[in-house]
């Protein structure tokens, strides 16, 4: 859930590697529940995390995938 995710991958793993690149920083996430409530959204927000715009539906945008 939205909680979860919060406590165990955005500041558990997100925010300590976001310090060390600011300003150039940029987050990418996909379209999941967790990822999209308010709550996760308003935290992203408050600290202060920019967030790469993530199509709905997307047809893949992991070059990886394609190979």
């Amino acid at each position: 859930n939205a909680v979860r995710y919060i406590a165990n991958i955005i500041l558990e793993y997100v925010m300590p590697f976001a310090i060390g690149m600011r300003p150039q920083f940029v987050f990418q996430q996909d379209n999941a529940q967790a990822h999209t409530f308010d709550v996760t959204m308003a935290m992203l927000r408050e600290l202060q995390i920019q967030i790469m715009s993530w199509p709905t539906m997307s047809p893949g945008l992991n070059p990886i995938e394609h190979l």
